[in-house]
């Protein structure tokens, strides 16, 4: 395939090349082995290519399909799926905690709602949320929240014209779908003047990427890998002032350890000695990750974490 038949990207519209190939056998495989246990047949995975965009550094699949809802359905009742509270959150409850009045925010994709739950202790929020999973908006809607089921993949469609928000969330959502720039573009139509969108991101690569891509920042689970250019090229085609935070990374000097351990103890949970065993006995691969790490790209004066909360500020 040349570089001209490959997709554009899906935000600047530049030409994109290809960086690596994703098998559906190899998927399926690393999938399993994540969640230990076998990704059922009857869910489909097509082969996929990952592709980089020339202009704005964007990494997308081709084709550009998630997974399906028998796909979801089974990785988010798996164990090892479900995340806790995240560093953002509490970012987001300080910016709209600034806010005066009533604000009106939805989440875009809010699951069961603990990010609604943890927001609800401010009684100024007016929340609400839309989810495509009909089992995590029943879940939602029995603890109390204004939860709705809606497919916001065409927000164009699937929110009313008159809907208009303070704020809108989107907490780890953006990665999963197809049309990133339609969907947030439709989604700031929906905004008030002076009105934000908050956009919470895997930034890629993450730090534990060293040696390859994690299966849990590719398709089907996501779709597209986000970084520092690609979020500020998002901002210029929405017209949209972005500021841009990070979570706060590990020392590279603690991530070379945590690295150099886990390539030559696996997955075991060593001492101090075992550590420092570890460490001296493979320096030249310990040299070889903190110098990676130290390398890392910068989001303002801090070396970028492994996700990025991105907030898209209308005038």
């Amino acid at each position: 395939m040349t570089a001209e038949k490959l997709p554009h990207c899906p935000i600047c519209r530049k030409t994109g090349m290809s960086v690596m190939d994703l098998p559906a056998q190899s998927a399926r495989k690393q999938i399993s082995a994540v969640f230990g246990v076998e990704v059922p047949g009857e869910i489909k995975i097509p082969d996929y290519t990952m592709l980089q965009c020339t202009g704005c550094g964007l990494v997308y699949a081709n084709p550009m399909i998630a997974g399906g809802a028998d796909y979801y359905g089974w990785i988010t009742a798996q164990p090892k799926y479900s995340a806790g509270q995240r560093w953002e959150w509490g970012k987001i409850a300080t910016a709209l905690a600034n806010r005066t009045g009533k604000t009106r925010v939805l989440e875009v994709g809010c699951g069961n709602g603990k990010l609604l739950q943890f927001l609800s202790a401010n009684k100024n929020l007016v929340l609400s949320g839309v989810d495509v999973s009909e089992p995590s908006v029943r879940l939602a809607t029995e603890k109390g929240l204004d939860v709705r089921l809606v497919d916001f993949s065409n927000p164009d469609t699937s929110l009313d014209k008159n809907e208009i928000y303070d704020v809108i969330i989107l907490s780890h959502v953006l990665e999963h779908v197809s049309d990133p720039l339609g969907v947030t573009r439709a989604l700031a139509s929906h905004l008030n003047a002076g009105g934000a969108i908050f956009v919470s991101v895997p930034y890629s690569p993450m730090s534990r990427e060293l040696d390859g891509w994690d299966i849990q920042n590719l398709p089907p689970h996501h779709l597209t890998r986000w970084n520092k250019s690609s979020l500020e090229c998002l901002g210029l085609e929405l017209g949209l002032e972005l500021s841009l935070e990070t979570a706060k990374a590990k020392s590279p000097f603690k991530r070379a350890v945590q690295d150099t351990c886990g390539r030559v103890l696996g997955n075991k949970h060593p001492g101090t000695f075992a550590r420092m065993r570890a460490v001296l006995g493979n320096f030249k691969m310990f040299v070889d990750f903190y110098n990676r790490h130290r390398n890392r790209e910068f989001i303002g004066t801090r070396p970028a974490g492994d996700t990025a909360l991105a907030v898209f500020n209308k005038k």
